[in-house]
């Protein structure tokens, strides 16, 4: 199933267009039943795939503080972040993360493509978000500069794992239960 494509902007060996198909395969393994996907306005560089599942995957470029008014299965914000000030993106994410997404994915780029960059996100902004670092791609020969993509992620199934001790066996010392009367 192919639900996000590179539109043909950007060659396929580039940090984009690997980072679109490792993307592609996250959400054909999570197999949504309905998807958003939020990019900047005029970006060419992504299309929503034949397969966009039962739902359909909305299209959508923020414009805002907007955010959306019912759950998804998926949510992508691709490229969206740095376009958008830090409290509206923070926001955004928390909203999607808390509300409308049972999974989220986050594409941050070190450049706006020409346009300028309203903020700037480094690993550990996103950590605090409680994204995970799925993959880094860039374009970079060694030792040079290019462009840059980190690929976030969070699931609420798999953000933490439960600890082994919180479980009934060590809750108020069951062996005493009877013997005492507190």
């Amino acid at each position: 199933m192919a639900y996000l494509r590179n539109s043909g902007a950007c060659p396929p060996e580039s940090a984009h267009a690997r980072c679109l198909s490792d993307l592609d395969e996250l959400i054909a393994a999570a197999r949504p039943r309905s998807m958003l996907l939020m990019l900047p306005d005029g970006f060419g560089g992504v299309e929503a795939g034949p397969d966009g599942g039962p739902g359909g995957i909305e299209l959508r470029v923020p414009t805002g503080p907007d955010r959306p008014l019912k759950r998804y299965d998926v949510a992508v914000l691709f490229r969206v972040v740095e376009r958008l000030g830090r409290e509206p993106a923070q926001r955004l994410i928390a909203s999607l993360r808390d509300l409308h997404a049972e999974r989220l994915y986050v594409v941050v780029g070190g450049s706006c493509e020409g346009e300028p960059c309203v903020s700037e996100w480094t690993d550990g902004d996103l950590f605090a978000l409680g994204m995970r670092l799925q993959q880094s791609y860039s374009d970079a020969p060694a030792g040079g500069t290019g462009e840059t993509l980190r690929l976030f992620s969070f699931s609420l199934s798999d953000y933490k794992t439960t600890p082994e001790w919180l479980n009934s066996n060590y809750w108020a010392n069951p062996e005493l239960f009877g013997k005492f009367r507190w």
